[in-house]
């Protein structure tokens, strides 16, 4: 009885930890009806940097991650007052501390020549460190503006440069643009407040005090941004709708609005607002945005669609206890930075997902051929994969193969995408089979012609009989 117990015992722990496998292997995506759809896995755990050795020892509550166009990676560490350089690798190469005057720094901006740019928050400037001397050879404090409150402080925590050499910083629910000589150029994408029906009525009936209290009410701000080589500023916000914005350069969103978004909820059940921190973009145009209460990483592309939703809270490689900002290197892989832990989580994409983001660059650039078949071999990985099936639906459509495209948008889901296909499919048989069309057109127009004359005689014979009788009884 013992050794059954003890087999039913190990067999009990080996089916736990195939499930658990099983489950860490799979990643998901959420589709058009708000399901959750298990995919391979699309990033893998490359590296967990926990400690930067004797020279650079730990990270103490550090808050913001940048990889530069060499990938080399910089780090605000803040709990440390410094900026701390790694190499491609994740290897210390060296400290920045403005000759030790920098005061809990939360943002780094590193330009192509070599200029590291510090949000200093604590100091309330932003701070142009020189990269050999480790001297701050230049500061931008708060602009001498008429068009600036007084009472309003600096305390930017994060803070990037355009290419015109405008410097950006993020202050609530807008941007300042400040130029070299640390004058105020203006705000940029202003986040605006949403519909209240309680806010429009005190408007219409409110005294002019309450009205000047309702005035004082702020848009919702922003999280993070960064301003990627197309020049688009991509950021994230605490708003009701709209969270990822992809603002021009004269503040408008360019970026879809019915992305699809995971439904967050705490522990004890409730619904709750995401809180996305941070915004990241690679350079063939993948959104990538990290999520502070689950600790989950969105996939998207510049369409809206969302690819994939890896990672999460725990105390393993691959998941956070309080992630807060993060950034990708040349080759697609992902850092994540955890304050909490100090940790620097690095992902490395899949073949599944290198197959995926290959497609849709292929398809950005009008290569329809090579985007089908990247797709293919999506499919072949996860033929439900939904993305790859409205990825075929479109490559399709655009080569001009309208009746395939339908199948595809079917699976997908896409009905919108559908229609259009079989509009142009309509179109297309109708003119490829104009005279068939024609001609069964007119044996059943003259065939309805016939018919109606045949039943409109045979109505006017019945009346006639009804009320005069048939032709043989009259002749009886």
């Amino acid at each position: 009885m013992k050794r059954i117990m003890l087999l039913v015992l190990a067999v009990w722990i080996v089916a736990a930890n195939c499930t658990t496998v099983y489950a860490s292997e799979t990643d998901y995506v959420i589709d058009n009806d708000g399901e959750r759809l298990a995919t391979p896995k699309t990033y893998l755990v490359k590296d967990v940097i926990t400690y930067l050795g004797e020279n650079g020892g730990n990270l103490y509550e550090p808050k913001d991650i940048f990889i530069d166009k060499e990938d080399y990676i910089y780090i605000a560490d803040t709990g440390n007052n410094r900026v701390v350089k790694l190499d491609s690798e994740g290897n210390y190469v060296r400290s920045y501390t403005g000759s030790d005057s920098l005061l809990s720094p939360q943002g780094v901006y590193c330009t192509e020549f070599g200029s590291i740019f510090v949000a200093d928050t604590g100091n309330q400037r932003v701070a142009n460190i020189d990269e050999e001397t480790d001297l701050v050879v230049e500061e931008f404090t708060k602009p001498d503006s008429e068009l600036l409150e007084d009472s309003s402080d600096f305390s930017v925590n994060k803070v990037s440069i355009s290419k015109q050499g405008l410097l950006y910083v993020m202050k609530g629910q807008q941007f300042m643009t400040i130029d070299a000589n640390n004058d105020f150029k203006g705000f940029v994408g202003a986040n605006n407040l949403p519909f209240s029906l309680k806010r429009t009525l005190i408007r219409m009936f409110a005294t002019e005090e309450q009205k000047s209290r309702l005035e004082m009410e702020e848009a919702p701000p922003y999280n993070n941004f960064m301003i990627a080589d197309n020049g688009m500023i991509y950021a994230v916000a605490s708003t009701d709708s709209a969270r990822i914005k992809k603002l021009n350069a004269s503040g408008a969103n360019l970026y879809p609005t019915d992305y699809i978004t995971e439904t967050i909820y705490d522990e004890d059940g409730f619904s709750v607002k995401p809180d996305y921190v941070d915004i990241a973009v690679d350079s063939r145009e993948i959104i990538t945005v990290l999520e502070r209460n689950t600790g989950h990483v969105y996939q998207y592309d510049q369409d809206g669609n969302l690819l994939t939703i890896f990672g999460g809270k725990g105390n393993k490689k691959g998941y956070f206890q309080n992630p807060c900002s993060l950034a990708v290197n040349s080759r697609g892989e992902i850092f994540v930075l955890d304050t909490s832990t100090g940790y620097i989580h690095i992902f490395t994409p899949s073949s599944f997902m290198e197959h995926i983001k290959s497609a849709i660059y292929h398809y950005a650039e009008g290569e329809y051929i090579l985007a089908y078949d990247e797709w293919m071999s999506v499919i072949e990985i996860d033929a439900n994969y939904p993305v790859a099936n409205m990825g075929l639906g479109q490559v399709l459509y655009k080569m001009d193969e309208p009746e395939q495209a339908m199948r595809y948008f079917e699976i997908a889901k896409e009905q919108q995408k559908y229609g259009k296909a079989f509009e142009d499919y309509r179109y297309a048989y109708i003119k490829t089979h104009f005279l068939q069309v024609v001609l069964v057109a007119t044996v059943v127009l003259v065939v309805v012609i016939m018919m109606t004359f045949f039943v409109s005689k045979k109505a006017k014979k019945y009346i006639h009989d009804y009320h005069y009788g048939s032709d043989e009884e009259m002749s009886k």
